[in-house]
């Protein structure tokens, strides 16, 4: 992938918000615009440049939080990677916002349940004991992540429309 003098730029940036947004609701467990983000620019940046963001953010949260390990930091990377290969291949065609909010209740479960591996195969968890103890916050992500994507998807779709065309 050849990355344009633009894309040197907006790949940072729009990582960085990735980062801040997620330490400014980190006092509200699962309360995060993550799954929002990434598949707003899953669909306006294409998978190529959305993995490489995501890649730069798990490196960088996983620093920011001292996590940074193969007990954690694959299944969160593979938990988000989820989001720009399904978005642009099984849900490219979907542009309804509703559609697209019930979406990010599925990536949402996506992610959760693919980071539970992490317990189940590393920490020999039961995935039902588990599960249970964590569907709680698997809902409040899946309800931000709805609520984002209805209340914040067209104005920011629109305001990157705006950026990309000039």
């Amino acid at each position: 992938m050849k990355l344009k003098n633009s894309d040197i730029c907006l790949i940072p940036i729009l990582t960085i918000l990735l980062v801040v947004q997620k330490e400014v609701l980190a006092f509200m467990p699962n309360v995060q615009l993550v799954i929002f983000l990434v598949l707003l620019y899953s669909k306006k940046l294409g998978s190529k440049r959305t993995v490489l963001i995501i890649v730069l953010y798990v490196l960088i949260d996983a620093i920011l939080t001292s996590s940074l390990s193969f007990t954690y930091t694959p299944f969160i990377l593979i938990g988000l990677l989820f989001i720009p290969i399904l978005t642009n291949t099984i849900f490219k065609d979907v542009e309804i916002v509703n559609k697209l909010g019930l979406i990010s209740i599925l990536f949402s479960f996506i992610y959760s349940w693919v980071f539970a591996l992490a317990f189940v195969f590393i920490y020999k968890m039961n995935i039902v004991e588990y599960l249970i103890a964590d569907i709680y916050f698997e809902l409040v992500l899946a309800a931000s992540s709805y609520i984002s994507v209805i209340t914040l998807y067209k104005p920011m779709s629109r305001l990157f429309d705006s950026y990309l065309s000039d």
